[in-house]
């Protein structure tokens, strides 16, 4: 995956977002990610992967959409499902 793509579709996503977003309970969420997408790559990351309330709601409304294929994503949530399965079992 190529990271300057991903992050150019997030930021076209922002864009949408704005326009479908203004002026509701999720404009927050969606200049938050705008800030994320313009800073240091690190705290973008932990977000993408935190386990906090925050980074929670926060991926609720996500700038990645569109970034995997439907293939891709499908492929990941089988993976994981079966991963934490494995973690969760008996």
């Amino acid at each position: 995956m190529d990271p300057e793509a991903t992050l150019a579709k997030a930021r076209i996503n922002i864009t949408t977002m704005r326009r479908a977003h203004h002026q509701s309970s999720a404009e927050s969420w969606v200049e938050e990610w705008s800030r994320l997408l313009d800073g240091p790559l690190d705290t973008l990351l932990d977000i993408l992967t935190a386990r906090s309330v925050r980074a929670l709601e926060l991926r609720q409304n996500s700038p990645f959409a569109g970034v995997l294929s439907e293939e891709e994503r499908q492929a990941t949530l089988t993976t994981f499902r079966e991963h934490w399965q494995d973690e969760h079992a008996a």
